[in-house]
């Protein structure tokens, strides 16, 4: 089995990504053209859920991401993907001295970082 996907990032076109059925696993194999300033990830989406299928590798004048997950995880092929980058991955989350932190059962992931003079947590 192998079927096409569009790939996109900022609600453009700008890759396919293929899958293949090897076995009892997914191959995802995306192909993208993206500016070189920045690190991209693939997201997979199915249901109401976002997979990180890795960051994209450059080759020659492209970026290409290749990844493999079980079949049984998803109950369908019904997926989207979508291109991400760092910044956009992440939330920035303050911190207040006189108020609780609103995402304390996430901070074990999150790094610390101060942004426009405000200290916080990044999470991603």
């Amino acid at each position: 089995m192998m079927k096409a996907y569009p790939a996109l990032w900022n609600e453009n076109r700008v890759g396919e990504v293929i899958l293949c059925q090897e076995g009892l696993y997914y191959r995802f194999h995306c192909c993208a053209q993206l500016p070189k300033e920045d690190i991209y990830r693939l997201q997979l989406g199915y249901t109401d859920v976002w997979v990180d299928c890795g960051v994209f590798i450059p080759k020659n004048d492209k970026f290409e991401v290749d990844k493999k997950f079980p079949s049984k995880q998803f109950p369908n092929d019904d997926f989207r993907f979508r291109i991400v980058t760092k910044k956009e991955n992440e939330k920035f989350i303050p911190i207040y001295e006189d108020a609780p932190f609103e995402a304390i059962t996430k901070i074990h992931r999150g790094k610390f970082a101060i942004r426009n003079g405000v200290a916080g947590i990044i999470l991603p």
